[in-house]
């Protein structure tokens, strides 16, 4: 387990790791995690929509990205499945942490909060454009929320 990985789960007590298998949805679109995973939910029985974080690779000064996301599981077998195809170019191997806080504080208009920056000295910053990091104390995805509903108006 990823470092980062390990340290988002000691800030975020309510989370899980999961193990997380790529699904081959040929509707889904890159970054378009939470309408893939509602589409595939509703055009299928036994399947829900979960949320978390995709934790990826270490790129040392530069940190390692936590990204909110959104994924499925089949609710009899317990499996996980990702139906969101990653972009061509990332070559990033992803962890996965269910936290349903992404699920329980977005709205229609806000579904997922801006990613978060853990650096090597294991600081927090929030991205909420390209060139605007703001530090942070804590994970709290509500504040995370607040944070993106502001920068949007």
């Amino acid at each position: 387990m990823k470092k980062a990985t390990n340290l988002l789960l000691s800030l975020r007590k309510d989370s899980e790791f999961v193990l997380v298998k790529p699904i081959n949805y040929k509707a889904a679109k890159s970054n378009k995690c939470f309408q893939n995973a509602a589409y595939f939910c509703e055009s299928r029985n036994g399947f829900a929509i979960v949320s978390g974080w995709l934790v990826g690779d270490d790129f040392g000064s530069k940190g390692t990205v936590l990204i909110p996301h959104y994924w499925v599981k089949e609710i009899e077998s317990n499996n996980y499945f990702d139906t969101t195809p990653k972009n061509k170019e990332d070559n990033q191997s992803y962890e996965y942490v269910l936290d349903f806080d992404i699920f329980r504080y977005g709205t229609a208009t806000s579904y997922l909060p801006p990613p978060v920056f853990i650096f090597p000295d294991n600081k927090l910053k929030v991205r909420l454009n390209q060139n605007n990091f703001i530090p942070l104390n804590s994970i709290d995805v509500e504040e995370l929320y607040s944070l993106r509903r502001a920068q949007a108006n």
